[in-house]
């Protein structure tokens, strides 16, 4: 089988297979890192634990807007090894429905639905072999979920190098903590 960049078309084959498994989560917090990118801390409802995820994957994330169901995949930003939430970061869109309504709607016990981490494109934390992310603007959210899952994995001992570029400074979101995760 091929492996899959994106891969959201699959929960909907599941669901025409009447399989789909939607995991009820709330947005437990907004951290704004500019003006129009933030991210989103999503944990689970009813005490339901959370599947690790592998830095790369992404949720398959549905919310009810304007009374429709909507549903866009977000890469997870979060460590992999990460069990109390999940962390996506979102640009907003000027067109994107699901962005909009993540960034303008007040998300106090707003209920959501995700699927498990999907996607079969995502690092391997247990090869030995160098990681290199070559990336842009929004872009650097695998990279960021790489970063933050090495730090997390004490034991873990793998290089990683980031080429991050962006119109400006101010563009490049989490820079601070990229930089400060730099080791020599």
């Amino acid at each position: 089988m091929e492996k899959l960049v994106c891969g959201s078309c699959i929960f909907g084959l599941k669901a025409i297979m009447g399989s789909d498994e939607w995991i009820p989560v709330w947005i437990s917090e907004v951290i704004p890192l500019t003006d129009d990118i933030s991210s989103f801390r999503i944990e689970p409802t009813n005490g339901h634990e959370l599947m690790p995820a592998k830095p790369g994957q992404h949720l398959l994330i549905q919310a009810r807007i304007a009374d429709q169901w909507v549903q866009r995949p977000y890469t997870i930003s979060s460590a992999a090894g990460e069990r109390e939430y999940y962390e996506i970061t979102v640009k907003r869109e000027f067109h994107g429905v699901f962005s909009k309504w993540l960034f303008e709607e007040d998300h106090d016990n707003t209920f959501i639905r995700i699927t498990e981490p999907e996607g079969d494109y995502f690092a391997d934390l247990t090869s030995h072999k160098p990681i290199v992310c070559l990336v842009s603007g929004i872009g650097v959210t695998p990279a960021l979920a790489i970063c933050r899952s090495l730090i997390h994995e004490e034991e873990v001992q793998q290089r990683l190098h980031i080429d991050y570029s962006a119109s400006s400074k101010e563009q490049m979101v989490c820079r601070e903590e990229l930089q400060a995760a730099q080791v020599w």
